[in-house]
Order: C-alpha cells, then structure tokens, then sequence
C-alpha cells in the first residue's frame, strides 16, 4: 500500500500526490512519511532475529549521517519548522533499513510483496500504452486532472512519461530473481511478460537511462546468472518484436516508437565525444558542471542538510549531488556499503552447491546492481 501511493498506479497517486496537511500553516505531508513511521514503530516492538548481514557497513554510514545533521547546523539552517521538517522527512525513509527485515521475516513475506510489485509493473505498461493511445494519462481521462494539466503532451515534442519507475525497478530485480531460483511459485512466462513490460515501459518513455538500465541489467543476467538460454532468449526477442510491431499498426504508438528509436540513436554521438548527444543531454553539460562547482567548495565533506545544500541540490544528476551533500567521504562511505553488500552476496553464492536454488539466485543483486 506504501509503494502504491508513492509510486502511483494507473498515473493515480504518486510522488507528492497523496499528502495531507498536518501542520496548519506548512506544506502538506506525503502520507507514506506516516506510513513509514508506523512500520519503524511496529519493528522496534518485535525482537530481532540476528544482525542483519550489512550491519558492519551500515553503522559507520548512519554516523557519518549524523555528522551532516550537525555540520548543516554549523554551515546554516534556518531554524523555521518547515526547514527542520524538510530534513526529517529526508532522512526518515532510511528507516525502512532497519524496519523492513524485521517485518518481513519469510520468504512467503516477499513472494506475496512482489505478486503485488509486478501487478503494478504490468498496469505502469498499460498506463504508458493507455497515455500514449489516448493522448492523456488515465487520470486525466478520467476527470482526476483539471484541463490543462496533464503537461506529458506537447506539440511537437516527443512523449517522456514514466510511470511507477520504484516498481519498474523492484519488479525488475524481483523477476530475474525467480528465474534464477527457478521457483515453481511464479511461471517462467510471467516473469519474462514482467521484464518484456518493464522493458516496454522504459523504452516508449523514450528514456535513454532507463532502457540502457534493464538491457543492461537483463544482459548481465544472462551472461553470469542464468547461462544463455538460447531457446528462452528467442522468445524473448520474438514476443518483444511482436509487441513493436502491434505498436506500429496504432500512429501514436508508431510515432512514440519512431521519435523513441531516434532518441537512443543520439548516443552514438556521445560515444563519439559528443558530451551533449546532440544537445539532448542537458544533464551533462548544464546541471552536472553548477553542481560540480559547488561541490568543490567543500569537496571532502559536502555541504550536509544546509540552507545552501537545499537551495542548489539537483536530484537529476544523483553521483554529483551525493558529491555536493556529503562530498567525498560520503561518496566513499556509500560505495563501500554496495560493494561490501554485493561481495557478500557473491561470496555466499559461492559457498553454496550447484544444486542449491540460491546458489544463482544470491548473484542476482549484484549484477542488477551494476
């Protein structure tokens, strides 16, 4: 339910939609902040099975955030309940680390969260369709949306809406994750439809991150998780095809693909040296240089939860902004925590015999990752 209303379904609810004003006077409150805060409280109540394997890593990442809570004190931060809330509110979600292992304890807990998460993956690739066939989002459509604000469709510019990207990305992992376990619990067919449609989904956006993501993130499975299935992988290719050509035969779809094609082709221009890809690639060559600037006057430390951090951060460009908030040591803190995450997945895997369903399903993660 916290996903759903976060992350939206069918284009209804989503990030900033589903708030509340509980402080009259301040801006209104994301609902699953709330949320949040009941599953930390519901953890806290129920004893611990063990450290969490991470915990080694962990702790060091959680002091040195404490550390940037007081160096925003120190640089300036303004001492109004709405400033001091904004950083609460972007601290408190790291909560879940500690809260979801102890309340989702079997892997009965998981199966019954992901046949929910791909549910929603499936409706993300319908709304996308249901957008781009009907030239406004299912909640425009139906009436949720006054005129004039459903902005994902202008004159001559190519459609960029993404929907449900948290679950796109959960479902993904969770998919791959099954295959490789070669569990009985969900049927090899569904899981593919799952990668076909997230797939689907990242590539009408005519995102060239996202659709480089689950290629990549597929194509790494295949080499060193699952083994090259041939047969599987005809399949795959076969039913993809299929659905471009279906696409095709609709000429907003056919556009949308058209218009998505030439946009993954600017890439070739960037492995040229291109840093623009044709002046596509604003990330690059706008945002990232005035973060990157900012960074460097505190390139060790960062600017923590600061007036001048919350004035300047740009979450378009994510590696730069780690930079520019908890600066070197940070980004350093944080890379250790993954590479220590997927090493101990890997090393585990290992321990393992070759019949032992885990034994590919543990190196899932850390290719994903990549």
């Amino acid at each position: 339910f916290m996903l759903a209303l976060t992350d939206g379904v069918f284009s209804f609810f989503g990030y900033f939609e589903a708030c509340l004003t509980a402080i009259p006077g301040l801006p209104d409150i994301e609902v699953t902040q709330f949320y949040v805060l009941l599953a930390l409280v519901k953890a806290w109540k129920l004893p611990a099975e063990g450290r969490m394997f991470y915990t080694p890593v962990l702790i060091p990442v959680l002091v040195y955030l404490g550390f940037l809570i007081l160096q925003g004190y120190a640089v300036g931060i303004s001492m109004e309940l709405n400033m001091q809330l904004r950083s609460v509110r972007t601290i408190l979600p790291l909560a879940l680390v500690f809260a979801l292992p102890r309340l989702m304890r079997t892997e009965e807990d998981y199966v019954a969260f992901f046949r929910y998460c791909f549910l929603i993956a499936l409706l993300a690739f319908a709304t996308q369709v249901f957008a781009l066939t009907m030239r406004q989002s299912p909640t425009a459509f139906f009436g949720a949306l006054e005129a004039g604000d459903n902005g994902l469709f202008m004159a001559g510019e190519t459609y960029r809406g993404l929907y449900s990207v948290s679950a796109l990305l959960i479902s993904t992992f969770g998919a791959l994750y099954f295959i490789a376990k070669q569990d009985s619990t969900f049927k090899p067919g569904y899981l593919y439809l799952i990668l076909l449609a997230n797939l689907g989904s990242a590539f009408l956006s005519a995102t060239r991150g996202w659709v480089i993501c689950f290629l990549m993130a597929i194509g790494l499975f295949f080499l060193f998780v699952a083994g090259f299935r041939t047969g599987q992988l005809i399949k795959l290719v076969a039913t993809g095809a299929l659905l471009v050509f279906l696409a095709t035969l609709s000429p907003f779809l056919n556009k949308q693909v058209t218009n998505s094609f030439n946009r993954m082709l600017t890439l070739e221009s960037l492995v040229k040296g291109d840093m623009t890809a044709d002046g596509t690639l604003v990330r690059v060559h706008k945002r990232s240089p005035i973060i990157m600037e900012k960074w460097r006057k505190s390139p060790l430390t960062g600017w923590g939860f600061s007036n001048y951090y919350y004035k300047h951060e740009d979450h378009h460009v994510g590696n730069q902004n780690i930079l520019f908030h908890s600066g070197l040591i940070g980004a350093l803190l944080l890379a250790v925590f993954f590479a220590y995450f997927c090493l101990k997945l890997w090393g585990a895997s290992r321990l393992l015999e070759d019949e032992n369903p885990f034994k590919a399903a543990l190196l899932v993660f850390p290719t994903f990752f990549v």
